[in-house]
């Protein structure tokens, strides 16, 4: 047997020992893990984190209402497993009807009046329905009656529809997407739907642009006087660019279609409905004014289920927690990870070369220590305008500096062991010996730090969200949802309860998981299992 034969045997083999047997190689990522299985918590947690992570990444193609579908009619309905939105409305004017016709036709006790004073307005109506139907001789007017029937049946024909993509037939025959064509001729083909010039038409959406781009800057501005915010706007219609401008003028137009397409299908779908032995969702093609077809889709609106119920202007709430639950988790995870990748460059650099590179980063993160973190941010938030992005930025921007102080310690050390030496020996770069062998033995630590930081970064952002620095609509995160259900949580618990549960599980989950990972990756720890 040749010796390059015999070697790729060995390999093949791998190690072994005297006794021949195979020796298997060990790490501290490794022995971490099989620690980090040993705590049953830990293990929970990361299953909880995935579900989480499963829901958040998947939900555009979930079972479930969108998130942003405002149906008025639908406020604040209770969470319910089996009702339908239509018989919870039913239940809920019954017992307004009922408790009004209760109260018109009852004279309350002194004590009773006293008692009603100290009610919520649906403890109130809870009061007198029950009263009313304990006295048995209570009934609804014929009025009252009336305006009953008359919701029983809106609920029974009414429609929902989801207009799928509009084509416009242009004079010489050719179709094409409403959302392809130009702002010119978006404009002629909603002049074909009103009989209004293209020109009009035109002059009208533009004034109507220049007023939706003075009411926001309005809002960034809330101090400012009439005669300066015509000036603002003035300058800033000047440097927008047309592009920008068009897209106005072209949601506006495509709105307008749009709403003229909703109005044509439900007078065209009502009377097939009201015909009856009609298969929901019903899918149809049609045919408005010869200049447009589309397809849509029509599904009875109070047949909807609410798991967790809807908030103050109808939208599903189990939606609203889900994609909520995007946001605040990629704001967990992109602060962490931007804070970290910071923290973790500037401190390994520091501990490393020290000297003054050590003593001017480190003055620059003491000064930052200095000043209120919460209020640097929130300066941030107004100075830069409420959006995602400068969420990320002014959220990460600040965050870094414990962490470099973390790194720093542990590179200073390691940096006089024997594999630093022996990197350097070798004529390794600065560079190269921290990055590739102080960081990555440094990477429990950092690891153990980033999963403690990413549910304090999820508690920053719903503590914006309260104060209204947050995320804006139409986005939403669970501190969003939160501060919008403080106000009616008396009257609509549910609005705070679910999303409050939402965010408590995975903050929970965080903590159980990095004090895991702390464990896990200190085989000194006194915590062990």
């Amino acid at each position: 047997m040749t010796d390059t034969t015999k070697i790729e045997k060995e390999n093949e083999q791998g190690l072994t020992n005297e006794f021949q047997q195979e020796i298997k190689g060990n790490s501290l990522t490794k022995d971490a893990w099989k620690r980090l299985k040993k705590n049953r918590m830990a293990v929970i947690s990361i299953m909880v984190i995935a579900l989480y992570a499963i829901l958040s990444l998947a939900a555009p193609i979930l079972p479930i209402h969108t998130h942003t579908k405002i149906i008025l009619e639908h406020q604040n309905l209770r969470p319910s497993l089996t009702k339908t939105a239509g018989e919870l409305l039913l239940e809920k004017k019954d017992l307004e009807l009922f408790a009004f016709a209760t109260k018109q036709a009852v004279t309350t006790t002194p004590e009773q009046k006293a008692a009603l004073k100290k009610m919520q307005p649906n403890q109130q109506f809870d009061f007198y329905y029950d009263l009313g139907k304990e006295m048995g001789t209570v009934s609804l007017s014929a009025s009252d009656q009336r305006i009953f029937d008359n919701l029983k049946e809106k609920v029974e024909i009414e429609l929902l529809f989801d207009i799928k993509t509009l084509y416009y037939i242009d004079a010489a025959g050719d179709s094409k997407a409403l959302n392809k064509l130009d702002v010119p001729k978006t404009a002629e083909a909603l002049s074909l739907l009103t009989g209004t010039s293209a020109e009009d038409i035109l002059n009208r959406t533009h004034k109507e642009a220049n007023e939706q781009i003075r009411k926001e800057l309005q809002i960034e501005n809330e101090n400012i006087t009439a005669e300066e915010l015509d000036l603002l706007l003035t300058t800033h219609l000047n440097a927008m660019r047309e592009s920008v401008y068009n897209r106005y003028l072209k949601e506006n137009l495509d709105g307008k279609i749009v709403n003229f397409a909703i109005d044509f299908a439900q007078q065209e779908l009502d009377e097939v409905v009201k015909a009856g032995d009609v298969e929901f969702p019903l899918k149809t093609t049609l045919h408005m004014a010869d200049y447009f077809t589309f397809k849509v889709e029509a599904s009875k609106k109070h047949e909807r289920i609410y798991i967790f119920g809807t908030d103050y202007v109808g939208r599903d709430m189990l939606a609203r927690i889900i994609y909520g639950g995007q946001i605040s988790i990629a704001i967990g995870f992109i602060g962490t990870i931007t804070s970290v990748l910071i923290g973790t460059i500037l401190g390994a650099l520091a501990g490393y070369i020290g000297g003054k590179t050590d003593y001017l980063i480190m003055r620059v993160v003491d000064v930052l220590y200095g000043l209120p973190y919460m209020l640097m941010v929130i300066i941030l938030m107004a100075v830069f305008g409420r959006n995602i992005l400068n969420l990320f930025f002014a959220l990460a921007i600040i965050s870094w500096l414990t962490v470099a102080r973390v790194v720093r310690g542990q590179i200073i050390s390691l940096k006089n062991s024997e594999f630093v030496e022996a990197a350097q020996s070798m004529g390794a770069s600065t560079w190269r010996i921290v990055f590739k062998h102080l960081v990555p033995n440094s990477l429990g630590v950092i690891i153990v730090f980033s999963t403690l930081r990413v549910p304090a970064f999820i508690m920053l952002e719903s503590f914006l969200s309260f104060l209204g620095l947050g995320v804006s609509a139409p986005y939403a995160s669970w501190g969003s949802l939160i501060g919008d259900a403080v106000e009616g949580m008396n009257l609509f618990p549910w609005r705070l309860l679910f999303p409050a549960m939402a965010m408590s599980l995975f903050l929970f989950a965080m903590n159980f998981l990095g004090d895991g990972l702390r464990d896990a990756f200190d085989p000194q720890s006194k915590n062990q299992l």
